[in-house]
């Protein structure tokens, strides 16, 4: 359940205690099937994933409100803490993300995910740095609005973090169909992996050596900074 009573829709696949959380952005025909070019290849990797249709969108609940999507993203990583995990990270899209950078205080992710921010004003900025934990931007170069403003919220956010530009006018989760697709996922994949692994040797338990983040940085086609 999410803030206000409203009933949120879910879905899973099982895996490890390493969970990611995907929130799509918002719009009219936007629910978590956004997500089906990307979630399976994560459960794949024995991830468990939770993808989730946001309040007002797909068989949810409720309308669009920034503040009670706000619990709504804390109600769903509190779920999957409840549920066993060890290492979470969420991945956002569009009107979601900046909703994921100010409540990254609360939420304490260990990795994100960030597609195609579409920040809020200026001075609503300072509250979208995050909490100092990883992060990956992506953005469709093609589009100058877009762009923009990933760099401006990558700019901006606390901690490591690096911006992926796809050649591409596509957006947000439709990042990861059409030609940019494979590339779109195998920084996803390959990020998360990596954070993964990075938490485990922290932790005394080590997953198994990913590739390193400079690595992470460049593919063909892409520019990243």
């Amino acid at each position: 359940a999410g803030a206000a009573g409203v009933v949120l829709h879910g879905q899973r696949w099982a895996g490890s205690g390493a969970w990611v959380v995907l929130l799509h952005d918002r719009g009219d025909d936007v629910d978590l099937d956004c997500w089906q070019p990307l979630a399976p290849h994560l459960a794949a990797r024995d991830w468990t994933v939770l993808a989730v249709d946001l309040r007002g969108h797909g068989a949810s609940g409720g309308t669009w409100d920034p503040e009670l999507v706000a619990e709504d993203v804390a109600a769903a990583v509190a779920f999957a803490r409840s549920e066993g995990a060890r290492f979470l990270a969420i991945v956002a899209a569009g009107a979601s993300v900046p909703i994921v950078l100010s409540g990254a205080a609360a939420t304490r992710p260990d990795a994100l995910v960030l597609l195609s921010p579409t920040p809020g004003p200026d001075d609503e900025m300072a509250s979208m740095r995050g909490a100092g934990e990883p992060k990956l931007f992506l953005v469709g170069s093609g589009d100058d609005v877009a762009r923009d403003a990933a760099e401006r919220m990558r700019h901006a956010a606390i901690g490591w973090g690096v911006l992926i530009r796809l050649p591409t006018v596509e957006q947000g989760a439709a990042l990861l169909g059409g030609g940019v697709a494979a590339q779109a996922r195998e920084h996803i994949i390959g990020f998360l992996a990596e954070q993964r692994f990075l938490a485990g040797r922290r932790s005394g338990s080590p997953r198994g050596a990913v590739r390193s983040q400079s690595e992470a940085k460049s593919a063909a086609g892409t520019d990243a900074e």
